[in-house]
Parts: C-alpha cells; structure tokens; sequence
C-alpha cells in the first residue's frame, strides 16, 4: 500500500506528468473554443468566423512574405509577420498551400479556400506559442514557489484566465510578445543563479529576447 502511495506521489509531483496534463488541458479548451479544428478542405473553419482585426495580421504576413511595404501599423508586429511568413513557406513547401506571398494567394484557383488555409496557419502558430508559454510560465512559478505542484495549479489558473483564452484563440502579436517577455525574463532568473561564464550567455540572451 505504502509503495503504490509512494509511486502515485511520485506521478503527480512529476514535472512531465504536469506539463503533458497542462496541455491535455489547454487542448480540451481550444476544442471547447472552437467547433472545428479539422485540417481538411471540406471542413476547415471559414475565415469569416475569426475576429475581425485578424486579417490585419494575415495580410501583413503576405506583404512581408512578398518583399512589400507593410500596411496598417495601428497594428505593428514585425516578429508575428515574421513568424507567419515563414510558417506559410513551410505549409507551402509541405503541399498544403500552394502558394507564399501575396501575389501567389491573388494567383490561388480558390481564394476563398487559401484564406480559410492562411488563418488555420497563422492560428496554429498563435497556439504553438501558447503551448510554449504556458511551459515558460510553468518553469518561472516553479522557480519562485520550489513546489511543482504549486506551479501546476498556478498555470491551471493562468490557463484558464481571460487574458490568456482570449490571445491563445486569436491572431495576433500580443501573445508573441507574451512569449518573448517570459523567455527574457526566464533567460534573466538563470542568468541570477549562474555567477560562471554560463551565466554571461544567459544575461546576452535576456537582452536578445526583450528587445
């Protein structure tokens, strides 16, 4: 009895056992979120379901993708353009576009169906990074409360609140930033904790990351 106590003891205080657990969680809620997350043509989710601000990104995205000068910098973002052009290479490169930039999307037999594919993308990458921060966030209240299981409801918490839900189902750049900031900040707490050369490298990365 003892040992079977031991070893549930040992699963639940597991730092991999919270992080798998973290994003079985997040996951549920993004299906709760969203009535469809299917890939295929037949049923991908139509770009007309998305807010309204988010073709904003997907076109400056294209534009940056294409060389172009950027549009509407009410809404600036040079990593979120960044990160988008490069994944619709990779989908592209994969088969699922067939195309990278804005003059290949005008070209697209169905543009109707390569706008639904280019906000499928770019929310994939927004929830990409979610799963990346949420692991960020897990790290750095661990740090601080030295109790993982502490850290594991805390990040519960910071999943299931309004900030987060609502950058992790949307495309935009506040997420990134979010994520940059955790990082500098995670780089910085190990630059603190390391006095030997290590320590200098993470200190570079701190300002490389929040900048």
């Amino acid at each position: 009895m003892n040992s079977k106590k031991f070893f549930l003891l040992n699963i639940l205080s597991n730092k991999y056992f919270h992080i798998l657990t973290l994003y079985i969680i997040f996951f549920f809620v993004i299906l709760i979120l969203n009535n469809n997350i299917l890939i295929t043509n037949e049923f991908i989710k139509h770009h007309s379901t998305y807010f309204r601000d988010d073709i904003v990104f997907v076109y400056n995205s294209l534009l940056y993708s294409s060389g172009l000068e950027i549009h509407h910098l009410d809404h600036p973002s040079l990593f979120t353009y960044f990160f988008f052009s490069l994944f619709y290479k990779v989908f592209n490169f994969f088969g699922f576009l067939s195309f990278n930039d804005l003059e290949g999307f005008l070209n697209s037999d169905n543009i109707e169906l390569s706008l639904n594919k280019l906000f499928y993308i770019s929310r994939f990458i927004i929830q990409i990074i979610s799963l990346l921060t949420i692991f960020l966030f897990y790290e750095i209240s661990k740090k601080y409360s030295k109790d993982g299981l502490i850290s594991f409801f805390l990040t519960v918490i910071f999943i299931f609140s309004i900030g987060f839900v609502s950058a992790s189902n949307r495309i935009e750049s506040g997420l990134i930033s979010l994520f940059f900031a955790l990082l500098a900040f995670y780089f910085f707490i190990k630059f603190i904790e390391n006095s030997n050369r290590k320590g200098l490298t993470y200190f570079l990365l701190t300002f490389l990351f929040i900048f």
